[in-house]
């Protein structure tokens, strides 16, 4: 009846396939009521592809490592204290 456009990645354009397991991006609905999950998540949604995220996520931890590392391990932290 009607044609969509495949779901794609919005970090790295890549489709969706079946099957694959992505991470959604929702805002939480003010209504309630039933609808169906695809046309849901198809209009409302932002997908992001699982080793995207996890990539994502690794860099975040390791920003957040070299902060630290970098803070508690230069000679001027010792000094002050």
């Amino acid at each position: 009846m009607f044609r969509f456009e495949e779901p794609t990645c919005a970090s790295c354009q890549k489709k969706i396939e079946a099957n694959e397991e992505v991470y959604v991006k929702l805002v939480y609905p003010k209504r309630k009521g039933m609808t169906e999950v695809k046309a849901w998540l198809r209009n409302e949604g932002v997908f992001i592809v699982r080793l995207v995220m996890e990539k994502q996520h690794k860099n975040e931890h390791f920003n957040r490592m070299l902060v630290f590392t970098f803070y508690y391990f230069t000679p001027a932290y010792y000094e002050v204290q």
